[in-house]
């Protein structure tokens, strides 16, 4: 258990940094990148031909409304959620720091369930809560001990508690059983409890549960999903995220964010993806059989499912790899940083 309120930092993350590339004279094309987890497969043909048709001459619209439709109509086809429930952001780590925002303060307390995805402490510290973080062990595989998990929540009493499900980086996954068992530990302590289920797709083999049941008004449990359609719809370079919440909570979540927040052409590109189902289940069954077949080598715990297989190893090195390496630098690149915002300083993601 770890406790921070001073020095603010910012998250470290994977995908490209365009700065280093530049000091190490590297195009983007040029380098296979293993710090990112996202459909290699590229995005639908329908998404290029919504881009190239998008109108950029009027301003976009400010509640996503047909986005949010799409979304209801492909993406929540089991639960009976109004459009209200759903509030759309500039990539998941926008809503991020709109939870953030809106539920805590000076004063505050927030748990993290760690390691994971950096921009959650970011966000509470810059928030000026106190950060409250729970490490599951790399020699237990990352596994969360459920017991020790609750009965952290029931003593430090968060206002707000974290989970990546699967985690980020880890690619532990967390079933029905667990998952409820927290939410129920969060509601008795007065806690909102954010499930992340950006990877949600990646998890091979198929899981069908996901914690958006959570947010059914029937259940009466304080919770917050966020999910991603940048990852298994290769449309990072859009930057597109979106949440669900009972309506008054997703009102207050709005609250916190500019208006046009979404811009025309990542919300024309999101409905056209949405719409090619076909697209999506092809791609995403070919990356859960791409792991088997070329990383056998790897020593992946077999209960960590996302569907790239990644893993952590040492010694901490990343390799950039170029056809030509005249200065010998492309292969000289330190991960430390990478993941410092996911608690890993230590380890390399391989896949």
């Amino acid at each position: 258990m770890s406790n921070s309120t001073h020095g603010v930092e910012r998250a470290v993350h994977g995908a490209l940094d365009y700065g280093e590339l530049e000091r190490l004279n590297l195009r983007p094309w040029e380098v296979l990148d293993f710090s990112v987890n996202a459909n290699p497969y590229g995005p639908s043909p329908r998404v290029r031909e919504a881009v190239a048709n998008a109108a950029i001459d009027r301003y976009p619209d400010r509640e996503c409304l047909e986005l949010r439709r799409a979304i209801l109509d492909y993406e929540l086809t089991t639960i009976d959620l109004p459009l209200g429930s759903i509030v759309c952001g500039n990539g998941a780590a926008e809503l991020i720091w709109a939870i953030a925002r809106a539920y805590l303060k000076p004063g505050l307390k927030t748990a993290i369930i760690g390691p994971t995805f950096g921009e959650y402490r970011v966000a509470s510290l810059t928030a000026g809560a106190t950060v409250v973080e729970f490490q599951a062990q790399a020699t237990e595989g990352f596994q969360l001990d459920i017991a020790a998990v609750t009965a952290c929540i029931r003593r430090e009493q968060p206002s707000l508690v974290w989970l990546c499900n699967p985690n980020n980086p880890t690619g532990t996954w967390l079933g029905r059983q667990d998952v409820l068992e927290l939410a129920e530990t969060c509601q008795r302590a007065g806690a909102m409890f954010v499930v992340d289920e950006a990877y949600w797709r990646f998890v091979f083999p198929y899981e069908a549960y996901s914690a958006i049941e959570l947010v059914d008004t029937t259940a009466r449990l304080h919770s917050i999903v966020l999910r991603s359609l940048t990852k298994d719809f290769a449309l990072a370079g859009l930057r597109l995220g979106y949440a669900l919440a009972t309506p008054d909570v997703a009102e207050l979540l709005r609250a916190q964010l500019p208006a046009w927040n979404v811009n025309g052409i990542a919300q024309e590109a999101a409905i056209a993806a949405l719409t090619d189902r076909t697209h999506l289940k092809t791609t995403l069954d070919r990356c859960g059989i791409v792991p088997h077949s070329v990383s056998p080598s790897l020593s992946v715990s077999p209960r960590a499912r996302c569907a790239t297989g990644s893993s952590y190893c040492s010694p901490c090195r990343r390799s950039y790899e170029s056809s030509e390496d005249p200065h010998g630098a492309r292969n000289s690149l330190d991960s430390r940083e990478e993941h410092a915002g996911d608690g890993l300083v230590s380890h390399l993601r391989a896949g």
